[in-house]
């Protein structure tokens, strides 16, 4: 059986039993027929589509009201999107983005820092405490996407107050990623909730083995 990793986004809403798989079906059953295509291809075969950040996304077609959990999944770096607002303002409970290939490279001029680092630090000056999830192999009897599971492993060293750069280098197997998300939790408005998930993806999982962290050389021949 093939697993697609990215089904591997849903497991920490399910964990919270914020709706189930089958809830999300019934929903998308009821919506109505899609629009007929807004964006016809020109004579190369390409639409030209337009973009809008997300704080303005959250702003103006939501109104800035709060979200219970937000997935970002456009395969680009945090600082490309546009998020500085949401995330100062702590629209949502729990943000979950896809660390994509860019965001290992490193920032000029900054000592080794990477997208990630930055995130990291950014979000923990707003009330986010930073996970990584890390797919594991889950314990016998235990639910599971093909016989894998997710593991929360803490980016801001406990009594610390902030991130420094933590120096992990993910290397490609067959153009994925090994460690896939990076999970942000609102722990002002809910104080326990990473303490939760991190237990729940202990029961869960069979503790993965991590490496050792990366030099600056390795970092730099991988930026």
């Amino acid at each position: 059986r093939t697993v697609n990793l990215d089904h591997y986004c849903r497991i920490p809403r399910h964990r919270l039993r914020i709706g189930s798989a089958e809830m999300v079906a019934k929903r998308e059953a009821t919506l109505p027929a899609p629009p007929p295509l807004r964006y016809p291809a020109d004579a190369r075969g390409q639409s030209h589509v337009p973009t809008m950040r997300l704080d303005s996304l959250w702003a103006e077609a939501l109104g800035g009201k709060h979200i219970d959990f937000l997935k970002i999944d456009i395969d680009h770096s945090w600082r490309t999107i546009g998020m500085e607002r949401v995330l100062s303002e702590r629209g949502a409970s729990l943000i979950v983005m896809e660390v994509d290939n860019s965001w290992p490279l490193l920032g000029e001029k900054l000592g080794g820092v990477t997208h990630l680092d930055q995130l990291c630090w950014h979000a923990a000056k707003q009330g986010y405490t930073p996970l990584l999830k890390v797919p594991c192999t889950a314990k016998p009897g235990v639910k599971s996407e093909g016989g894998l599971a997710t593991w929360y492993h803490p980016l801001v060293p406990e009594g610390l107050g902030t991130c420094v750069p933590f120096g992990w280098h993910v290397p490609f197997v067959s153009r994925s990623w090994g460690i896939q998300d990076v999970l942000l939790v609102d722990t002002v408005r809910h104080p326990a909730l990473d303490v939760k998930l991190r237990e729940l993806g202990r029961a869960d999982c069979v503790p993965p083995r991590f490496g050792r962290p990366a030099s600056h050389a390795e970092l730099r021949a991988a930026a």
